[in-house]
Parts: C-alpha cells; structure tokens; sequence
C-alpha cells in the first residue's frame, strides 16, 4: 500500500465511510461501496468542471491567435505578399516568379510562426485537464483496491 502511496503523489482519498471500514477491520459491504463510487463520481465531475474552467481561461489567448493567424493568411496576407513581390522585382531586377517564390517562403514561414506559438499556448493550456485524468487513475484504484479487498482477506 506505501508504494501505491507513492505512485499517487503521496495523496490517497480518504472518506469517512473508508476509513471505517479499516477500522472495523472487515470488507466493504456492497453499499459502502456504491456510496463511495457515487461520493468519488461527484468529486471526480466538480474537478472536471474546476478543470474545464481553467482550460478555458489559459486557452483563449491561444484561440485568439489561431484565429488571428487564420484570418492574415486567408484574407489579407496574400495581397501583402503579392505586393512585396512586385516592389522586390523592381528593387531587385529578379524575375516575377523568383520574387513571388520568396515571398510565398517569407509568408509561409510567418504563418507557421504564428501557429506553433498557438499550439504550443494551447499545450500549456490543456495542463489541467491532465489533473484531472491523474486523480481519476488514483479513484480507480482505490475502487480496484476496495473490490478485491475480500479477496486478499480470504487467502
């Protein structure tokens, strides 16, 4: 059991009606069990939400920057691009197609600027979410450890 201890960040849920049931130094009667699931669902769904919430916050700068990166590129971006070419084959004396191709690479590797900047901003915001998933895991096998309770007391 220390060793689960320590799988779960040292933090192990502990319910009045569990420790009860080490007390009296027996197995869990079915509805102990119900009750505890149906206590953990409640506190596993609040988590979630407390979670969700949090994710909403740190994600809408992220989500804001997708968009605005979505709109440069297919609204405005090109017409920039087209244009920097024309004044770079004047400037320059280059052929319209080379100019162009450095313009679409300039413009390309702006854009893919911008969105790793989003996607990493919207991995640091789904950081919460993962919480959420770790308490979980420990739930479950606290349930596990409860159901086979009985059986490790038979042998």
């Amino acid at each position: 059991m220390d060793s689960e201890k320590i799988t779960m960040n040292e933090r192990e849920p502990t319910p009045a009606s569990r420790a009860n049931a080490r007390v009296n130094d027996q197995s869990p009667t079915l509805m102990i069990i119900i009750h505890e699931c149906l206590k953990l669902a409640d506190l596993q769904l609040q988590l979630l939400q407390i979670d969700i919430v949090d994710f909403w916050k740190r994600s809408q700068l992220a989500l804001g920057l997708l968009t605005l990166a979505s709109g440069l590129l297919l609204g405005s971006l090109p017409i920039g691009l087209l244009a920097f070419s024309a004044w770079l084959e004047r400037a320059s004396g280059l052929s319209r197609e080379f100019c162009l191709a450095c313009t679409a690479a300039i413009g390309f590797a702006f854009a893919v600027t911008i969105l790793l900047w989003a996607m990493m901003l919207l991995k640091h915001a789904t950081e919460p979410l993962s919480r959420n998933q770790e308490e979980l895991k420990a739930n479950l096998l606290w349930m596990r450890n409860l159901l086979h309770q009985g059986e490790n007391d038979d042998k």
